[in-house]
């Protein structure tokens, strides 16, 4: 709450935009392992920014041709170092009622997370996952 008090104070949020707060979803947030997970992180990525080509097979597997990529620009909400591997999340605010089913949604969209993370920055992704402030839940599956 403090620190939602002095990102208003500090104009970084309107008034509206604090209202909006859901205060009790982020102190669960806070609360969880996963925050404890990242707080530790020697490397937390946020809103990390990319531009790539990506094969289009990756797009879309109907796509049988290997000279076809995509250029694809985007951002992912966080990702962090643990153990010397990356694990990417995924933040949601819809209003799902299955953490799997909402992982099932995103995973497309993960996966190229993931692609872009290890071309560009040259590391592995061990972990993808999806957080669910409205369920205050995570999910991910290993990479493998």
């Amino acid at each position: 709450e403090n620190e939602c008090l002095k990102l208003l104070n500090d104009g970084f949020l309107t008034q509206d935009e604090y209202d909006s707060l859901d205060i009790s979803a982020i102190r669960k947030f806070t609360n969880s392992e996963l925050f404890e997970r990242i707080s530790k992180s020697p490397k937390v990525l946020k809103e990390h920014r990319f531009s790539i080509n990506v094969p289009a097979d990756k797009i879309n597997p109907e796509i049988k041709s290997n000279n076809t990529f995509v250029v694809v620009q985007g951002a992912l909400d966080c990702a962090f170092c643990e153990g010397g591997e990356y694990v990417i999340i995924d933040y949601k605010t819809d209003k799902a009622h299955d953490i799997h089913e909402l992982y099932e949604k995103y995973e497309k969209q993960l996966q190229i997370y993931k692609y872009a993370l290890e071309q560009t920055e040259n590391i592995h992704v061990k972990e993808l996952g999806i957080y669910s402030f409205h369920l205050g839940r995570y999910f991910s599956k290993s990479t493998g």
